[in-house]
């Protein structure tokens, strides 16, 4: 468990597994467009997408997103690309999420980073 200190006050608790989760959004931005800023925020993720990076179940990585999005980390979409593009295969993918409040003067907030590797995936 991890405590999230934002002016040395404790603003939550962040658990490896969300911290796992939060990494897996970063990448995909990063992989997307080569950063994770507030301004190019392409970390569109879904339950699927974690689970098959993190060696979950679907039903594991819920937990998790439901736990970030009460804390405002990630955001819900209500949509999902993939989806709308109409191929059957993707009929069933859950909504796309993206990182939430989690960015200070466009960058990724020094509280957060923390947590993140943003160097080696």
């Amino acid at each position: 468990m991890y405590l999230l200190l934002i002016n040395k006050e404790i603003k939550m608790e962040i658990t490896k597994l969300e911290s796992q989760v939060l990494q897996v959004f970063y990448n995909e931005a990063v992989d997307c467009c080569g950063e994770c800023t507030e301004d190019q925020n392409m970390s569109y993720c879904n339950a699927n997408d974690v689970a098959q990076v993190l060696h979950l179940t679907e039903q594991q990585v819920g937990g998790v997103f439901t736990s970030l999005l009460n804390k405002g980390l990630i955001l819900d979409t209500k949509d999902s690309a993939r989806r709308s593009s109409g191929a059957s295969y993707f009929k069933n993918h859950t909504n796309d999420f993206v990182l939430g409040n989690i960015f200070e003067d466009n960058e990724i907030a020094p509280e957060i980073a923390k947590f993140l590797n943003k160097g080696e995936k």
